[in-house]
């Protein structure tokens, strides 16, 4: 009001005098304005703050966000834990079957979807090939074709193979998002959040989401849906009746038996994969029963038919997952629920303290320790799902890896060495016969020519390559040159202690062999030894020691020294001193062998000038 204060001015820190009229009215106005300016920053958040942090929320944003960060975390966690592999090795596709769908994702980046849809591919099973872009669903080449394509718009330039690798763990991410909103609708989004938690590092769903793992899945029921009869469906066939009768391919189809992700589930594979989940399951399951919806029926049944499924089948262990999973979240949930309502973290008074004791006497002391018990299976799960996905699948069948006598980790990359000398150092028309393991890893990274791969759609074609491995020399030359083979490949792992190699499968190829017509002469027993033994020393079957495979993996093994204090010749993987050491090849001639042995190429001998065959 114009009117002076009277109050007595404080001095300014460091001043002495008191201030003037002009200094008054000056620091008053920038007092005010900067406890204006000062209301206009915090008012909005003190409005909405709380005990959470930084910001003030209200309780319901801050539910909102703390959902959305562990949500978040688990979908991070999902997709970082699967790239041991990568920051062990590179960039690397994993297994033999997605090497298929890289090769197919290549072609379809690079030459345009007209051209996809009708390529035939002269590559794979000569001399019949395959009709690729009406045998295949193209989803997830489409899916990985055009971030390639949106990535390169962008001009962030990526190898198609880095899409392809990437592409499934970025999957499998979305899956904890998925699982979270599927489990929230069952019970409540606290179960959802334990649920996506569990699926983001659950072995029996990692095994099969890592580096286009996802895609195999898919790869051994394209032949069966592209085959099946337009306008009816087709007869019940040999996979399925082994999902009815796990008995039936193991005694009537040899192809489907000699895949051992067709074999039955141990009990063992069961922990090994879900651990935790397996005991939470029961827990879950009966929730679902004592509070019956729709939503909860269908995950009853989904539940139930997928273990008996899984239990079948080792390789739908990955059906199984998911539902173990939405199912122990809500297990985990309930427990969890049920005994913090009955955790009292207050201090009670006396009179309080009296009428609890006469009531339920220890019933903060049981929900304390069902609560820590319950949090030390869910850290213990944690831990071991991490150890599985770190140690049983995160290692690539292209590239092997040991641990040394000092700890230091061991590269064998024979697989790779090998393609990459077929690819540079053969005719481009080359044709290369192995067993049908190595089809498509040969076709896309060597990218020459083969008999057989891993669709297994024809058995006839497979019988024949078996026949040819377990004739002796001459007769398999006879089949080689109906085939028209230049090259034959094996893997032998007698040297290094590679347990996969061809030798231990060689008992598969003897049976597919001996399946068909052509090859009735070829019987199984004659490759045991009297007493029903299969050995590779000198008491071994002579049907076995002198038969195709059996020298191609071990010519010119007889002069090496495998262990110190063995004789040489010395195989490591069936802990025996090959019983054929001092033989050559009549029609065969040893192309390449790899630093370790494990692959070995050999080339087939041309006829004889005058046209004579050599047997």
């Amino acid at each position: 009001n114009g009117k002076r204060s009277r109050r007595r001015t404080r001095p300014l820190p460091g001043l002495g005098a008191p201030l003037n009229g002009w200094q008054r009215e000056q620091s008053g106005f920038l007092r005010n304005a900067g406890q204006l300016f000062e209301c206009h920053l915090l008012l909005p958040i003190d409005v909405k703050m709380t005990k959470l942090g930084f910001l003030r929320l209200s309780y319901e944003k801050q539910d909102t966000l703390l959902k959305l960060l562990i949500l978040s975390m688990a979908a991070v966690l999902s997709f970082s834990t699967r790239l041991f592999a990568v920051l062990r090795f590179e960039s690397v596709i994993h297994e033999f079957d997605p090497y298929f769908n890289y090769r197919t994702t290549r072609f379809l980046a690079e030459e345009g979807f007209y051209k996809f849809h009708n390529w035939f591919d002269d590559r794979a099973w000569y001399p019949l090939g395959r009709i690729i872009g009406g045998t295949i669903y193209p989803g997830l080449m489409i899916t990985s074709a055009a971030i390639y394509h949106v990535l390169h718009f962008f001009h962030i330039t990526i190898d198609i193979r880095n899409v392809c690798v990437f592409l499934a763990p970025l999957f499998s991410s979305f899956t904890t998002i998925v699982t979270y909103h599927l489990t929230k609708e069952l019970k409540d989004a606290g179960a959802g959040l334990l649920a996506a938690a569990m699926i983001a590092v659950v072995p029996g769903y990692i095994s099969r989401s890592v580096d286009q793992r996802l895609f195999c899945f898919r790869n051994d029921c394209e032949t069966f849906v592209a085959s099946l009869p337009p306008g009816k469906i087709s007869p019940w066939t040999g996979r399925f009746y082994s999902l009815l009768d796990p008995s039936y391919a193991k005694n009537n189809i040899p192809i489907i038996a000699s895949v051992s992700e067709h074999q039955p589930t141990t009990w063992s594979s069961y922990y090994f994969d879900l651990q935790l989940l397996v005991f939470m399951f029961p827990v879950g399951l009966y929730y679902c029963f004592s509070n019956l919806s729709d939503a909860r029926i269908f995950i009853i049944m989904y539940g139930v038919t997928s273990m008996y499924f899984s239990a079948v089948m080792v390789r739908l262990m990955l059906v199984l997952a998911p539902v173990m999973c939405i199912l122990s979240g809500i297990g985990v949930s309930q427990v969890l629920s049920t005994y913090i309502k009955n955790l009292d973290i207050s201090r009670p008074d006396k009179k309080s303290k009296k009428q609890q004791d006469s009531t339920y006497p220890i019933k903060n002391e049981v929900a304390s320790g069902m609560i820590l018990v319950m949090a030390f299976f869910l850290i213990t799960y944690t831990f071991h799902s991490t150890w599985v996905t770190s140690e049983a699948y995160s290692s690539p069948s292209i590239v092997l890896s040991a641990r040394g006598g000092d700890g230091s980790r061991i590269i064998f990359d024979d697989f790779r060495e090998a393609y990459y000398w077929l690819r540079h150092n053969t005719p481009e028309d080359a044709k290369v016969m192995s067993w049908w393991d190595y089809g498509y890893q040969i076709t896309a990274m060597a990218n020459r020519t083969i008999l057989v791969d891993n669709n297994t759609w024809n058995n006839t074609h497979i019988s024949r390559v078996g026949q040819a491995m377990a004739s002796t020399e001459e007769k398999a030359y006879e089949i080689m040159r109906e085939l028209d083979v230049s090259y034959v490949l094996v893997i032998f792992g007698g040297l290094t202690g590679y347990s996969s190699d061809d030798i231990n499968k060689f008992l598969w190829m003897v049976r597919i062999g001996g399946s068909t017509d052509t090859g009735k002469h070829i019987k199984e027993h004659d490759y045991y030894t009297p007493t029903g033994e299969f050995r590779v020393d000198r008491e071994g079957s002579p049907v076995l020691l002198n038969c195709l495979m059996y020298k191609m993996c071990y010519y010119r093994f007889g002069q090496v020294y495998t262990e110190a204090k063995r004789p040489p010749g010395f195989d490591r993987v069936r802990n025996a001193e090959i019983g054929n050491k001092d033989f050559e090849l009549d029609v065969l001639e040893e192309a390449y062998t790899t630093e370790h042995w494990l692959v070995r190429i050999y080339k087939v001998k041309d006829l004889d000038n005058r046209g004579l065959s050599r047997t």
